[in-house]
């Protein structure tokens, strides 16, 4: 079955319910994961997943990580105080590996808690990311656990923007880790 996109902004809350149509703050959906899957990517107008305060977790609402990257959307909470994501020392929030050299894929985060991430076997315990533009604002990053090579981000052949955000107390190798292949489209 096909699924009817949205070309619309749309809502979330830990108390939401997929169900719901997610236009408004009054009937926001529950998972990150389905608004990803319902908006629309529009590259002339991004849209916004608005997510309201309180805990995203697997065990808490159903929240599904790691997230696949949806080009151009922006992930938007109330503050890094309130609208926390808890991966539960499980898995990664974002990955992507797409080796699609034309498309430097967009991620946008702002006023938001990642914290307990986990990639060991890999890197990056909060993001992991190929080729991807990444930029953080006002997110907090901690008690996330990566590998040698990163403890919180990996990024190849991408860009990575932090602008006032706390990347702390994580496990692994350093907090940023960003790298390009040789001849990679985007050094």
């Amino acid at each position: 079955t096909a699924i009817d996109q949205i070309d619309h902004d749309l809502y979330v809350s830990p108390d939401g319910d997929d169900n719901n149509n997610g236009l408004t703050p009054d009937e926001p959906l529950q998972t990150i994961a389905w608004a990803q899957t319902l908006i629309k990517r529009n590259d002339e107008n991004p849209h916004t997943i608005h997510l309201a305060a309180g805990i995203y977790s697997a065990s808490l609402n159903n929240q599904k990580f790691p997230l696949n990257i949806k080009q151009g959307v922006k992930y938007v909470g109330i503050s890094p105080q309130e609208t926390i994501l808890d991966a539960e020392n499980i898995t990664p929030f974002f990955f992507h590996l797409s080796r699609n050299e034309e498309e430097l894929i967009k991620l946008s985060l702002n006023k938001i808690k990642l914290k307990n991430g986990y990639n060991f076997q890999l890197n990056g315990g909060t993001l992991l990311v190929y080729n991807a533009d990444v930029i953080l604002n006002r997110v907090i990053m901690e008690n996330c656990k990566g590998s040698v090579s990163g403890s919180a981000i990996t990024n190849m052949n991408g860009y990575t923007q932090v602008i006032d955000s706390i990347i702390k107390s994580n496990l692994g190798g350093s907090a940023i880790s960003l790298f390009s292949e040789y001849n990679a489209p985007n050094p």
